[in-house]
């Protein structure tokens, strides 16, 4: 998480520059993303070696998407949601469900020749490769986060920005009728689970513990110290 939050704050920082302006902005905006970065080791991130390798992943994977980015107009500004970050919340509602469901996206842009909507992976080594055409597919668990987003926002274009240290792919994304029945279907299952029990305790005993020596989803160490106390783990 703290890599993706770190290669977003580089992205926004590039794409809130006009584009005539972004040229040579690059590493002083990887500078100051890794300063924070690196505020998050001195607080005692206890896997050093890993943080070391996802420092310089952050780097790689911002030089590989900028330039990619360089002709992009400058995106709508949102103002800091509750997490602190500068993202729209969307939700669409689920036939059937007792909520709506929804989630934060990273960009959007509206004008005159553009009304597009995007969300940035740092993982980009989960993409998989198409045989027949040779281009890149979207991994399913972000198929399903975007359907969502696609639900939401109506008529408009959706994108998945990708990048990993050696590549990036910005990759379109369509409706897909069999997609929303398998986000509907998951939905469905979720609430069905969750009405086992309203003692969340209960519920999280059912589940196995996350594995804590994943860098990339516990390198947010807020993060990962509520995810223990939820699983009553001690240190």
């Amino acid at each position: 998480m703290a890599r993706g939050n770190a290669v977003e704050s580089i992205i926004r920082g590039y794409l809130a520059l006009a584009p005539s302006e972004r040229e040579g902005s690059e590493d002083e905006l990887i500078a100051a993303a890794l300063a924070e970065f690196d505020l998050a080791e001195l607080n005692g991130n206890p896997e050093a070696d890993k943080w070391v390798k996802e420092r310089k992943n952050v780097e790689k994977i911002a030089q590989q998407m900028l330039p990619k980015f360089i002709e992009y107009p400058v995106p709508n500004w949102h103002p800091p949601n509750r997490f602190g970050k500068h993202e729209k919340y969307v939700e669409t509602q689920i036939e059937g469900a007792a909520a709506a469901i929804g989630g934060f996206t990273d960009f959007d842009w509206d004008g005159a020749s553009v009304q597009l909507t995007g969300d940035a992976k740092t993982r980009g080594s989960a993409l998989f490769k198409d045989k027949a055409t040779g281009g890149f597919i979207v991994p399913y668990n972000n198929r399903l986060q975007f359907e969502v987003y696609i639900r939401a926002l109506g008529n408009r274009e959706f994108r998945g920005f990708y990048g990993w240290p050696s590549g990036s792919a910005f990759l379109r994304v369509e409706r897909s009728e069999e997609v929303w029945r398998d986000v509907q279907r998951t939905v469905h299952a979720l609430e069905q689970f969750l009405a086992i029990s309203h003692d969340k305790e209960e519920l999280l005993a059912l589940l196995p513990p996350p594995d804590f020596s994943h860098a990339y989803l516990f390198s947010d160490l807020q993060f990962k110290d509520q995810v223990k106390q939820l699983f009553g783990i001690k240190d």
